[in-house]
């Protein structure tokens, strides 16, 4: 339980910083809207596959073979 909260955090601070930085360049409002939404999306599944491995009993969603 406690590596899922630090991969939450970690995730979190990485995403924080990446929009940060997209606020620090100037003159590229389209593409820091297009990175920003991106960055959101890929955060918020990124919880929601984390999510499912702690509701399912740590079974991933997505099996490789």
């Amino acid at each position: 339980m406690i590596a899922i909260l630090l991969q939450l955090i970690i995730a979190a601070i990485i995403i924080g910083l990446v929009l940060w930085l997209i606020t620090q360049i100037p003159g590229v409002a389209p593409f820091a809207n297009i990175v920003r939404v991106v960055a959101i999306c890929l955060f918020v599944i990124y919880v929601i596959y984390l999510l499912y491995g702690i509701l399912t009993g740590g079974m991933p969603p997505i099996h490789l073979k």
